[in-house]
């Protein structure tokens, strides 16, 4: 016998009355034999994680808050600071929002020095004015709460004077 793998092969044929029976034959299955294959071998990086997976844990568990805080930083255009707050008061915070015109992107459009009605178009009406109409609040906290996003804008002669962007908490002023 040569170096090929011969494999028994059993088939159903019919026979002359009709019926089947089992046949046995010998089939080359030279051509499945694998040659000079080597097994693959995981990546580094891959290797390093499978044995040392308990590395991962802790860093992923400190890695998620500061992915959070750096997510409600871009969100919010909070400083760090602010956005660090943020975070360790979810859950504590409620702001009830303006909701037709308003979104964050175009509140934080709206600079010093514009003027009522390119205000009121770009965001809409305010939930509240004060001060003998020099404060217009787009969010206010609900029922009392102590941390909110706070938007206000601040006018004067019908010209924006300050912007207020920032979360609010009873540490805050």
């Amino acid at each position: 016998m040569d170096n090929h793998y011969h494999w028994l092969l059993r088939t159903r044929e019919p026979n002359l009355e009709g019926n089947e029976s089992l046949s046995v034959s010998r089939h080359d299955q030279s051509h499945c034999q694998l040659k000079n294959t080597k097994p693959l071998r995981a990546s580094r990086p891959m290797s390093f994680l499978k044995k040392n997976w308990y590395f991962v844990v802790p860093v992923g568990f400190l890695a998620l808050p500061l992915i959070m805080i750096l997510y409600i930083s871009a969100s919010y255009g909070y400083t760090f600071p602010e956005a660090f707050q943020c975070f360790k008061a979810i859950g504590q915070e409620n702001t009830k929002f303006q909701t037709l015109h308003f979104s964050e992107s175009s509140f934080r459009r709206i600079q010093p020095g514009m003027n009522g009605r390119d205000v009121f178009e770009l965001i809409g009406v305010p939930l509240e004015r004060h001060d003998n109409d020099t404060k217009w609040h787009y969010s206010l906290p609900v029922s009392g709460a102590q941390f909110y996003h706070e938007r206000t804008v601040k006018m004067e002669a019908g010209k924006v004077t300050e912007v207020i962007c920032r979360f609010h908490s009873p540490e805050s002023k």
